[in-house]
């Protein structure tokens, strides 16, 4: 039986992952197409959001269950990864995982300035970031999803 879930979640990391990088897509032909900044911004706030959302549905995820385990504290690693998922579901949380990755992004704005070859560039650092954030997300679902059984 133990086999079967491990497949299981294994199968659900895939879809995830594939996720992430439909995502990061997305994310990167919002920065080449989108020149103004802080629209582009919002867009990808609202992609993440999205991301997350679909990443939670693949793991049969809840919100209102992350927010039980992190104020039941069923156990402290399972809280932990809880109301680190539940952080990443707002704005506020988005932005904070945004600033990790401050040096890329105002390269990217820089960049979106300088015709054709500055906008493949910021593309491709926002395909990037939403990688790097988006398999953050898949890993920390996963993790929770194996402590849950």
């Amino acid at each position: 039986m133990y086999e079967i879930q491990k497949r299981d979640l294994e199968i659900k990391r895939v879809i995830a992952r594939d996720i992430v990088t439909d995502y990061a897509l997305l994310a990167a032909a919002n920065d080449w197409l989108n020149p103004l900044p802080g629209v582009d911004m919002a867009v990808d706030v609202g992609l993440f959001l999205k991301m997350f959302s679909e990443i939670m549905e693949v793991y049969g995820i809840r919100k209102h269950t992350l927010e039980l385990a992190v104020r039941k504290s069923y156990a402290l690693r399972l809280a932990v990864r809880a109301k680190r998922l539940l952080t990443y579901l707002t704005t506020e949380g988005i932005m904070l995982l945004l600033e990790r990755f401050v040096a890329q992004e105002t390269a990217e704005h820089i960049l979106k300035y300088i015709p054709f070859i500055g906008q493949i560039a910021a593309g491709a650092i926002a395909f990037g970031v939403t990688k790097a954030i988006g398999n953050d997300f898949v890993d920390t679902c996963h993790e929770l999803a194996s402590e849950m059984g």
